[in-house]
This record gives structure tokens, sequence and C-alpha cells, in this order.
């Protein structure tokens, strides 16, 4: 049996590149060689873009929102609570990991790894360990019962796509007639309301039954782990007076964050393909503009449910907190309340502080600061205990933007983007600058270091398409253009060829 030829040898048959037809000429000439080359390039292009649905981790997913925040005692000390309700749970009990997320509200969500998510904000405000043991044992009991749980990306698009749509509807669409009126100032407000809609979308949205369910079953894991169960009703009484506070600021209904989730939802869907063709088919394009509307309606009544509508009021829910201690726990002796770990560490608070302060900075447009001022909350921010955060450290390069030489930034800049935690907004936010860099071959090397970085995500793709192009490497330019063609996703297909 003849032994068949590997494929490469096999093309080269076909190609006539390994014999020649006659006295040394070759089949195909070098124009049509590198015709071929190049289609094979393109070719190559769009079949690496059916792996743009990728999959990624929870933690993974942050470095597109705010990322998370490391600092030895606090995560010390919350993995050592979370570890003690680990041991009261069995010894079969899944891994979970504590997480802090540099996010000034009042959220926690657990993910479906064991991955749970703290924001610095409900940090900040609790005041017993037992308060901090009662939201862990409540994520925790999420995990152990694997409460499924969708967010509302996942939910409406798929996490990979509707990240894709939410950064670029950002920065392709015209989303508010009241921009800042500087290129900096709108890019950064793109970026920066992208990050709070990605926070807001990725969190899992869960079954009233199985945030009951999680209310008791952490209950008793707290009980087992020789916590007070009163630590769970001061969680939730201050649950309540958070959600008081909320009503009286008239943001009840979702954070802002959220609303954009399904705001850019729509754009997309009366913007994309199917819709217009529709549209054209149809005598009447309202049945088609009435069905969109249903789903963004349906969407949006998704996001406001992962904003805690899921929940019972909080009032409810310490009733039948109470109701369950006295039926299950009446009896036990109830240790004291414990202090926080943390409690009286300047250096904790400092770390509070400085995440509330990037988020001030984020939420000003600084071109109007007097340059002493940005300097102070630069000095701030580079200096406190918190200054590695990716948060911090976007929100310090977001400061200095308008001052830097973008020749001589690129390379330290490309430093940081090789970091494995560095935030899609700073991405962003160097790629822009290496757009204008008179440097082109120093550009086209800080995407790849982007692309190895995030694992190439669709999103890098028009910028792809713009710094080869700026570079004169048209073919290049090409092959990211293809990829967006074959991702099958409109906004993504308009914004390469915007780039072209």
């Amino acid at each position: 049996m003849k032994t068949p030829p590997s494929s490469s040898l096999l093309l080269a048959c076909v190609l006539g590149l390994a014999m020649p037809a006659q006295a040394g000429k070759p089949l195909i000439s070098d124009k049509d060689m590198e015709r071929l080359n190049r289609n094979a390039q393109l070719l190559g292009g769009v079949l690496q873009s059916f792996r743009q649905n990728r999959t990624m981790t929870p933690v993974e997913r942050q470095r597109w929102a705010y990322g998370v925040m490391r600092h030895p005692q606090l995560d010390g000390a919350l993995d050592q609570m979370v570890q003690e309700l680990r041991r009261a749970a069995g010894s079969r009990a899944p891994v979970a990991r504590v997480y802090v997320i540099p996010d000034p509200t009042f959220q926690a969500y657990a993910a479906e790894d064991g991955s749970i998510f703290v924001a610095a904000g409900m940090l900040r405000s609790l005041e017993s360990r037992d308060e901090v043991v009662a939201l862990l044992a409540h994520e925790y009991a999420h995990v152990l019962r694997r409460h499924p749980g969708k967010s509302a990306l996942e939910t409406a698009k798929g996490v990979g796509a509707g990240l894709t749509s939410l950064y670029l509807d950002r920065q392709y669409a015209n989303v508010s007639a009241s921009r800042p009126s500087t290129d900096y100032m709108r890019h950064a407000l793109m970026r920066e309301t992208a990050m709070q809609s990605v926070q807001a979308g990725i969190v899992p949205t869960r079954a009233r039954s199985q945030e009951d369910e999680a209310d008791l079953m952490g209950t008793d894991l707290m009980v087992a782990a020789g916590y007070n169960p009163i630590g769970m009703m001061d969680l939730l009484g201050r649950m309540a007076l958070w959600e008081r506070q909320r009503a009286r600021a008239g943001t009840s209904a979702a954070p802002a964050g959220q609303a954009g989730v399904a705001a850019t939802l729509g754009r997309y869907l009366q913007n994309s393909e199917q819709a217009r063709s529709a549209k054209r088919r149809l005598d009447d394009g309202k049945s088609v503009d009435n069905l969109i509307a249903a789903l963004v309606g349906s969407t949006q009544q998704r996001v406001q449910q992962a904003s805690g509508n899921t929940h019972r009021d909080s009032a409810l829910r310490i009733e039948r907190v109470r109701a369950h201690i006295e039926s299950r726990h009446a009896d036990l002796e109830r240790p004291d309340m414990r202090s926080l770990p943390w409690s009286g560490d300047a250096e904790v608070a400092a770390v509070f502080e400085a995440t509330q302060l990037a988020h001030d900075v984020l939420a000003t447009d600084t071109t109007r600061m007097p340059r002493s001022q940005q300097d102070a909350v630069l000095q701030a921010l580079v200096r406190g205990p918190a200054s590695d955060t990716p948060l911090v450290r976007y929100t310090a390069m977001r400061l200095m933007e308008p001052q830097m030489d973008r020749d001589k930034a690129l390379p330290a800049l490309q430093g940081e983007l090789g970091r494995s935690d560095s935030l899609f907004a700073l991405h962003q936010l160097t790629l822009d600058l290496a757009s204008r860099s008179s440097n082109r071959e120093q550009a086209l090397q800080v995407l790849e270091v982007s692309r190895k970085s995030l694992g190439d995500p669709p999103e890098l793709l028009p910028y792809g398409v713009r710094l080869n192009r700026r570079a004169g490497k048209a073919d290049a330019a090409r092959v990211y253009a293809a990829r967006c063609a074959g991702s099958g996703d409109d906004l993504l297909k308009r914004a390469c060829q915007d780039e072209m």
C-alpha cells in the first residue's frame, strides 16, 4: 500500500512548485503567486473569525470592565473567611475565590467557576466581620447549589458579541448629543461608559427562589462556621437602607451602565443587516421596529433584574431570615459579633479612598481642571497603596494622556499592555495614541502586544485595519478586514470598513 503524500507536498505538486514545466519556467507567474498568497492570507483571516466567540473566565470578563484590585490584607482576610465557610460546607465543597472590584456601588455576585466578586463600596459600608461573612456565605451558597445564572450580555447576545457591540457602539456611533467637544474627552467618555455598561452587564441574574435559598443556606453556613447569624440580618438591613437611598435619589430602576446595555443592543438591532433586509421586504417597516422594541424591552427588563429586582424587598428577606434563625438555631449560643479584620487600618482605608477618587476622575471633564489640581490628583493615585490597581493605572494614564509625547510614551505603554490584568480601556487609549504616532512600526508592535495580551479579541480588528493601512501594509489591513467580514457582526464589519 502506498503512503499518501503529505498535504503540503500534494499542494506543491498541484501548484507546480515542485517541478518546472519546461526549461525552468514556472507554471505560475510571480504575480499570480503573490495573488494566491494574498488570498491564502485572507482565507486564514476569515477562518480566524470563527474563533472570535471565545469563552472567557469571569476574571477575564472583568478586564473589559473595572478589573479587580489586589491588596494583601484585604485578600488574605476575605480568603480566610471563605475558606471557613468552605470547611463548614463539607469536604467535597467546591473551591471559591474572592475578588474585590474597584467599584463604589453596593453589589456582589458569584460566577460559575466559584469566583465571588465584591464591590469595594460594599466592603467599605459593612461594619463587622459577621456582615462580610454573611455576604460571602450568600454568594457561596449560589456556588454550592450550582444556581444557574446568566448575565444580560449572555442572555441577549453572548458575552463576546455583547462586548464588541458595547465598545464599538461607543466608538463609532453617535451615542450622545451632549458629548464634550474635545476628541480627548469624547473618547474618554465612550471608553468609560462602555466600562460601566460591561460591569453591569456581566452580573448574573438568578431566580427569586434561588436568592431566597441563598439567604437561608448562607445563614446556616455562618452558624456552622462559628459566626453570629444576626450578621445576615444586619447585612440585609444595610441593603434595605441602600435601597431607600437609591429610591430617594431616583435611581431605583437601574444604574446608567445597566440601562446602557439594553440601549446599545437596541441600536445594534435597529442598524443590523437583518433589520434593514426585513424592512425592505415589508411594505410597512413598523412591524420590524415593533419587534425590535419588544426585544429591547425584554432586554431592559432582564438588565433591571440584574440590578437586584430578583431579590425580595429587604424587609421581607429580613423577616424570612429571622424566622429561619428562630426555627433552626434558636437554642444555639450566639458568639459575639467580631470587628472587621481591616478596621482602623489606614492603608486599607486609603485603598478604598483611591478607588473612589479614580471614579470621581472618570466622571469629570479633567480638561477643565487647573493643571495644578490634575497634578495633585495624579500624585495621589500613583503614590498611594492602590497604585497597582488596574483601574487606578488606567485613570492615571487618562490624566497624563493630553500631555504625553506619543512617540516617547508608546514603549512604556507597550509594557503596560503586556500585563495580564491591564484593562481593555487602557488598550483602547494606547491604541488611539498609537494611531496618531509618527512611528508606524512602533504602533504595529503595540498592536501585536495588545492582541497577545487580550487573546486577539474581535474588538481590536478595526485597529488592525487602521494601523496597518497607515503603515502602508495594505495586505495586512485586508486580512483584518476579512476577519471582520467573516465575523457575522454588522457593527464590527462597518467599523472595519470605516477604517479602510
